[in-house]
Formats: C-alpha cells, sequence, structure tokens
C-alpha cells in the first residue's frame, strides 16, 4: 500500500534493514555465511567440497565471509538511516535543536538568589511532640528518659602486624604442611 508520508516508509525500511539477513558465500557456494546487521550469526550452510576443507581453511573462510555479509548489513541500514536523516521536516526540527542549543541564556533565566527570610533555617523544636498512642497510665519512652549514647560500641579486633617476620613463620608453616602432604 502507498503511504503519503515518506517519513514512515522510512522508518519501515530502517526497521527492515536492522532484521535483514545479509549473506556471503564463495564463488562456488561451498560455504555460505547469515548474519544480521548486529553481527550476530545465523547460518553457515557447507557443501560436499565445504567439509572436505580442512579446519584451518575452513574458519578462516568462516571469518572472511562473516566480515563480508556483516559489511553488507550494515551498508543497508546505512543508506536507511541516511534516507531518514535527509527528511526536510527532521533536518529543520534538529537544526532548530541546535541553534537553541547554541543561543546564550536570557538574562533573566538565571536562577533567583534566595531572599534573608528564605536563608532562615527552618524552626527547631526543642520539646518531643506528644505520643498520639499514650495512655494516660502508660509509661512511654521518650527521648528525654532514653539514656544518650554517642553512637555504637565499637568493637575492638586484634590489630595484626604484617611484618616479613610473621610472613617467614607462615612461610615455615606451610613448608612444612607441603612436606608432609596436607598441600598438595
Amino acid at each position: 500500500m502507498f503511504d503519503l508520508d515518506p517519513l514512515t516508509g522510512n522508518i519501515d525500511q530502517l526497521q527492515a534493514s536492522l532484521k535483514h539477513r545479509a549473506s556471503a558465500s564463495l564463488p562456488d557456494g561451498a560455504v555460505t555465511v547469515e548474519v544480521c546487521a548486529d553481527g550476530s550469526l545465523h547460518r553457515i550452510r557447507l557443501t560436499d567440497t565445504g567439509r572436505g576443507l580442512d579446519a584451518d581453511t575452513l574458519l578462516d573462510t568462516v571469518v572472511h565471509l562473516h566480515a563480508t555479509a556483516l559489511a553488507d548489513a550494515r551498508q543497508s541500514v546505512a543508506v536507511a538511516v541516511d534516507r531518514i536523516e535527509k527528511d526536510p521536516r527532521l533536518r529543520a526540527q534538529r537544526d532548530r535543536k541546535t541553534d537553541a542549543l547554541v543561543q546564550p541564556l536570557p538574562e533573566d533565566a538565571a536562577p533567583a538568589k534566595p531572599s534573608a527570610a528564605e536563608k532562615q533555617l527552618p524552626q527547631q523544636f526543642t520539646e518531643p511532640a506528644p505520643d498520639p498512642w499514650a495512655s494516660p497510665g502508660r509509661k512511654t519512652t521518650s527521648p528525654s528518659n532514653v539514656p544518650r549514647t554517642m553512637g555504637p560500641p565499637s568493637v575492638q579486633r586484634p590489630k595484626r602486624n604484617p611484618e616479613p617476620a610473621d610472613w617467614d613463620d607462615d612461610d615455615e608453616y606451610f613448608e612444612q604442611k607441603r612436606r608432609d602432604g596436607w598441600l598438595v
């Protein structure tokens, strides 16, 4: 069906080229490789002649054919992208965005400096808020009757001094284990 908007057709062509599988073959057709534009290898076909090739020759042939087919697949994507980029509406849109990025900022667009009232810190509450769940005879824990600590207790770990003397002791220990067959 004919599309009135050429951009839609160009986008369809790009989508088709992204899904398109390109192939490359030896002149005699002994080896054929099929790849997608992202480089994924989809199929390798060998004829009886191709199966008779030695492994190194076959590997070199597949790598060469993969590169050839990949170049063809990527070329079809590049052509489709080029057609989209040449659309006059998209070009005008891109030029407007580029021009807007190059322009200097207007003077009134600078961020306003905070006023003296805005510079004040938020009000600090000195008394704890009442506990809405407290009942008349129930004791609650509030910040005033909870003991204050400076932070979590520190864990004291023995400090190891990794001096060469320690290493020598370790080396002798493990060397003895290696001689006795504990370490292989």
